[in-house]
């Protein structure tokens, strides 16, 4: 991204890099946090350093005879360094080029190191344990863990999930059965309930998918011998939703040995820890064959199930035990270079049609997803989080699957994973939580707010909300660059209809989005008086493209002030500008253009 800024990168992998900051998330971040960094050093560069040197003096020819008698007079052996040795002149030069040198060491560190994030934690997590089945045939998970609940009551849970089949078989033991079986059938029905794995709860899939359902949440990793993530639900509405859980995994391996969860209940809150005694992947060879119809001749409960398959292993008869997710990316969906042009040509209408169901799926929001035509055929692919999103976009997808004209090649990180070890991680859109703001706490926030815990929490809400906006802001700038002029005016009128509205809906909710925001901020900080100025005309399609540019930048630049002076790095100047009318005005005359853009019919 440095080599990107400083236009060191080839034409062609420039714009390879630019295609993959138009979908990832991520890395645009990452691109615009060097790009602040460089724009604070050429500020500091302007507005201390430059000011501190003392003009020249006019008679430089006298310059180098005035270094020669220096020279000249200098004895071989010269007393310790002392200031006052130094001429103002050089006690400044020398004090600027300390602090120089101080920005360039903060600059290289902000570019050179980066905290992991939870999702980075549970996707690496995932990753390794996906590496451990795949070198095992048939693949039986086996874990023994002990369950307390409330600090008092303790049971012994065994489960085997046989991967390839689908089955789990579960003991349950402690010196209370009945007492541990109810027990264990609560727990069950909680993990059900917040998306987790109610036979392999203490997997980072399933803490991954409860996780990934949160709208708002903030995270906290904590690095000692071991490394714990512990993840707060800010949205709880209903009774037996987790409102806290903490995962601890081995550092050498990313493996998950401990779980606590707290969950909401009419009577308060109730705690359940999980601790893993015993963990192995056998393979289903080794086993006796009717293991898993045993019952053993013992006191504890047994429970056989048959687990739900995942989306992404989700069979059809007519697939004949091949998964729908492998039907699509393989047999049914080969690439380009395999098979021959189909005989159905996708065009721009079709693509459009694809463009709002995605949009319908929410799947154009910030998801690693394309759509493209390639060879007469439109591709739809994509690297999703977890296999129900997955299911849900296949679904979504079902009124085209059946098009020869179209390929969908949508893929699960552990899929992913699993097939290339090398294959990185797909971008997605993180909920940012701040985790201290030194500058914020100072001033206005916790004044107004009244403690440290609620200033945060305003600040998080506030970043988020600001993603929220410019979700839509991006969405907007892909559906106009999807398309060239010639091709938009040669859309049938049903589909230039859908194309606009998908402009239009997505303009509506930038509006309310920025609202939102706008209504946030006032609060804290009293809005100036503003008035909003769109600034661009908008009469037809044709002025989309240059109307959706101006958004983006007057849209961007809010987001970057806000998040700027909401994060760990705020500095008192970066807060300051939310003060700024300047601020304000942005504010205003983004909602103004967004709603120009949505009154186009």
């Amino acid at each position: 991204m440095l080599m990107l800024v400083d236009g060191e990168l080839s034409v062609k992998e420039a714009a390879t890099a630019r295609v993959h900051l138009e979908i990832c998330w991520t890395c645009r971040r990452e691109l615009e946090k060097i790009e602040e960094t460089i724009s604070l050093f050429v500020e500091f560069r302007k507005n201390i350093q430059i000011p501190l040197q003392t003009p020249p003096p006019k008679n430089w020819g006298g310059f180098r005879p005035k270094l020669l008698k220096i020279k000249e007079s200098l004895k071989p052996r010269r007393r310790c360094f002392d200031l006052s040795d130094l001429s103002p002149f050089q006690l400044r030069m020398g004090i600027a080029s300390i602090a120089a040198i101080l920005i360039l060491a903060l600059f290289w560190q902000l570019i050179s190191v980066r905290s992991v994030s939870a999702r980075e934690i549970l996707d690496r997590g995932a990753a390794r344990q996906n590496e451990k089945l795949n070198a095992v045939n048939q693949p039986v998970v086996y874990q023994k863990l002990k369950v307390r609940v409330e600090n008092s009551r303790t049971l012994d849970w065994e489960v085997w999930n046989d991967k390839e089949n689908r089955r789990a078989k579960q003991v349950i033991g402690g010196s209370m059965p009945k007492e541990s079986a109810d027990i264990l059938q609560e727990l069950s029905e909680i993990l059900q309930k917040n998306k987790m794995n109610p036979v392999s709860p203490l997997s980072p899939e399933s803490f991954r998918a409860w996780h990934a359902s949160l709208e708002s949440k903030t995270d906290e990793i904590i690095e000692g011998d071991d490394l714990t993530l512990k993840t707060i639900n800010h949205n709880l509405t209903f009774e037996g939703q987790i409102s806290e859980a903490i995962i601890k995994f081995r550092k050498a391996d990313f493996h998950p040995f401990e779980q606590i969860l707290k969950v909401r209940t009419a009577s308060g809150e109730r705690q359940f820890e999980i601790a893993e005694v015993n963990f192995e992947i056998v393979g289903l060879q080794t086993l006796k064959p009717n293991f898993f119809e045993e019952t053993p001749v013992s006191n504890a409960i047994v429970k056989v199930t048959k687990t739900e398959p995942s989306p992404e292993e989700n069979e059809t008869p007519e697939s004949g035990g091949t998964s729908a997710a492998s039907a699509d990316t393989n047999a049914e969906r080969p690439s380009p270079k395999n098979v021959e042009s189909p005989k159905q040509i996708a065009d721009a209408n079709l693509e459009v049609e694809v463009l709002q169901i995605l949009s319908n799926a929410k799947a154009d929001l910030g998801e690693d997803i394309s759509v493209k035509r390639e060879g007469g055929a439109l591709y739809v692919r994509g690297l999703v989080e977890t296999a129900e999103r997955k299911s849900e976009i296949l679904n979504a997808l079902q009124r085209v699957r059946q098009n020869p004209a179209v390929r969908i090649e949508i893929q699960t990180v552990a899929e992913a994973v699993a097939k290339n070890k090398n294959q990185t991680k797909p971008s997605t859109v993180d909920n940012l939580e701040t985790k201290n703001l030194a500058t914020a706490v100072e001033n206005e926030l916790v004044r107004k707010l009244g403690s440290e815990a609620e200033a945060r929490r305003f600040a998080t809400r506030t970043v988020n909300r600001s993603n929220q906006a410019m979700s839509h802001v991006y969405a907007l700038r892909r559906l106009v660059r999807q398309f060239s002029p010639a091709e938009i005016k040669n859309l049938s009128p049903e589909a230039r209809s859908k194309w606009l509205n998908l402009i239009t809906s997505h303009a509506r909710n930038f509006v309310a989005a920025n609202a939102a925001l706008y209504q946030d901020l006032d609060g804290v900080f009293d809005a100036p008086t503003v008035s909003g100025a769109g600034g661009v005309e908008i009469n037809s399609a044709d002025d989309l493209p240059r109307a959706i540019e101006s958004l983006f930048a007057i849209a961007s630049g809010s987001d970057r002030v806000i998040r700027s002076a909401m994060t760990i790095s705020a500095s008192d100047t970066q807060f300051s500008a939310l003060r700024s009318a300047q601020f304000w005005q942005g504010l205003k005359n983004a909602e103004a253009l967004a709603n120009r853009i949505a009154a186009l019919k």
